[in-house]
């Protein structure tokens, strides 16, 4: 192990990969400069004592519970979702139109059975109040996710041309085989471009792990697919300035995308909304907010906040065997 696992669980877990084919297995761990590993080194004990934290899962998550809602509502329609997104598209080579038809009859078949669908949905979720509104909202749902992913293909597209303009040197060659793999990961990669695959990934179906939200950062090097995690992992993760670690690369974060802002900086059309801050307890909320609703503590603080849609980097150099430990900034989350 190139260092020492956050919990015993998890050192039990890969482990235990050790010695599968041969039933003979030699397990060792590396501690690297860290506290936590500096801790392990100094009572490695801390890993075998079989002191386990069982998981839990919650049940009453209406974004998780909305999703597999959704899932139950295409179900329904026993169409055929054999796909993928850049059939969408009213000509793979030139992403600027939509091809109507397809969408169309989707939403137009969701529609037409939403009131039975919304029946059986407050039947079969019958704790969840949120599922017959989740069936009524999914038409639109599933139309404003087609409408970012068209967004972002015709992105994506504009910068694989301006680039094919530029003289051709090395790192603009890698960007726009970048650009390629990610306009074909977008359209027609088989796995990730997918009709269902492509949603889930993007929260409106259920997806691994049941993440609240996902965020995509796009490595900008042609051997890489797109990365994806977590929003609570994703917020210091990516962030701009940030190195990412994948096959092989060591990758700086170099820009974030506003939802709605076309891309390369904070424009005036991008999304901004107005949040209240309890500067208290923390409290948020997308409205303004005289007294916290949570301690009834004055709020002072207004802010615009722009809402994030995914992620950019290039390479910044390779992985050796000369780093310990990797790079990581570190960001104050509230």
């Amino acid at each position: 192990m190139r260092n020492a696992p956050p919990t015993p669980a998890n050192y039990i877990q890969r482990a235990g990969r050790a010695g599968r084919r041969l039933r003979t297995g030699f397990v060792s761990t590396f501690c690297g400069v860290q506290p936590h590993d500096r801790h392990v080194y100094d009572d490695p004990a801390w890993l075998v004592r079989g002191e386990f934290r069982p998981p839990r899962v919650t049940v009453s998550n209406d974004r998780i519970v909305q999703r597999h809602v959704r899932s139950f509502a295409l179900e329904e329609l026993n169409a055929d979702f054999s796909w993928l997104m850049g059939d969408l598209l009213a000509d793979r080579q030139d992403p600027a139109t939509l091809d109507p038809e397809r969408l169309r009859d989707l939403i137009a078949r969701l529609r037409a059975s939403q009131a039975r669908t919304a029946a059986r949905a407050a039947s079969l979720f019958r704790e969840v109040p949120g599922a017959q509104q989740a069936v009524r909202d999914f038409p639109s749902d599933l139309e404003a996710v087609v409408e970012a992913w068209h967004a972002q293909v015709r992105r994506v597209h504009e910068e694989f041309r301006a680039l094919e303009r530029i003289l051709s040197t090395r790192e603009v060659e890698q960007r726009r085989r970048a650009r390629q793999r990610a306009y074909a990961e977008l359209t027609i990669d088989r796995n990730k471009a997918h009709v269902l695959s492509y949603l889930a990934d993007t929260g409106l179906l259920p997806s691994y792990q049941f993440p609240t939200d996902t965020f995509a950062l796009d490595p900008g090097v042609a051997d890489t697919p797109t990365l994806r995690r977590p929003a609570w992992i994703a917020l210091f993760e990516f962030a701009p300035g940030n190195l990412v670690y994948a096959n092989g690369h060591k990758l700086k974060s170099i820009r974030a995308f506003f939802n709605g802002g076309g891309g390369r900086q904070r424009t005036a059309d991008a999304t901004v909304e107005r949040y209240s801050f309890c500067n208290r307890c923390g409290f948020a909320a997308a409205s303004v907010r005289n007294d916290c609703p949570r301690c009834g503590a004055s709020i002072v603080t207004n802010e615009p906040v722009a809402l994030l849609e995914s992620f950019e980097a290039e390479e910044n150099t390779s992985i050796t065997s000369a780093e310990d430990a990797r790079q990581r900034l570190y960001f104050q989350r509230r």
